[in-house]
């Protein structure tokens, strides 16, 4: 019986992955049109096609479908807002304020969806 996670085995898949070659045909399909391609996003897209397979081993492929779900609630993580802001700046700098008045860096949804997707990684593994 073969060990699953061996790091070479890891990289490979996570270099090779169909994110690679779907960022590829993306640039590639806006150049054939001569439609601007936002590079900002297809990189975005591409990172984390990559780290959903490599950390997660889920196939995101948010590249093909710009509304993924495993997209969407990473950019919920990065969207930034007066509340957010204040919780973080408050969790470094006094943190009991953070407990007081139970300010949050992320919504509910989006923390259950990261739970969820952590825990069901780890019972996989």
């Amino acid at each position: 019986m073969r060990r699953s996670y061996l790091p070479d085995r890891l990289v490979s898949e996570c270099t090779t992955t169909v994110a690679l070659i779907n960022s590829v045909e993306v640039i590639y399909r806006g150049m054939l049109t001569g439609s601007p391609v936002d590079m900002k996003e297809t990189m975005a897209s591409y990172t984390t096609d990559v780290i959903a397979s490599c950390a997660f081993g889920i196939n995101s492929n948010s590249l093909k479908d710009s509304d993924a779900e495993f997209r969407k609630y990473l950019k919920k993580i990065f969207e930034l807002s007066f509340q957010k802001g204040l919780a973080v700046l408050t969790s470094f700098f006094a943190p009991f304020l953070t407990i007081v008045f139970k300010l949050k860096s992320l919504d509910d949804v989006t923390t259950n969806y990261i739970r969820k997707t952590v825990w069901s990684t780890v019972e996989y593994r």
